[in-house]
């Protein structure tokens, strides 16, 4: 837990765990940063809810290409038909981005 959010994911894998685990692993820390400076955005009147969507698909899209990329180091043909489903929370003092 962190003084300025708090992170909370649920994933949900088929097929294998590598998917799931993967992205539990990875999500945070393609939006920490980003999504950190929120109640600072909302408190100066910036066009928040924009860039907080525009940073989640940006952080969705570098998730999928990062683990299309680890399937190529992976020997297992059954482990191509992996997946994961993904619901993530990103709470701050002043929003709640789902």
């Amino acid at each position: 837990m962190h003084d300025n959010h708090q992170f909370f994911g649920v994933f949900d894998g088929h097929n294998s765990k590598f998917a799931s685990k993967y992205a539990s692993s990875a999500l945070y820390k393609r939006i920490v940063k980003p999504l950190s400076d929120t109640n600072a955005n909302i408190k100066d009147g910036r066009d928040w809810k924009a860039e907080v969507d525009y940073e989640m698909k940006q952080a969705f899209d570098d998730l999928h290409n990062g683990y299309l990329e680890a399937m190529k180091h992976i020997p297992s043909k059954s482990m191509a038909k992996s997946g994961t489903t993904a619901t993530a929370l990103f709470v701050t003092e002043k929003a709640v981005t789902i």
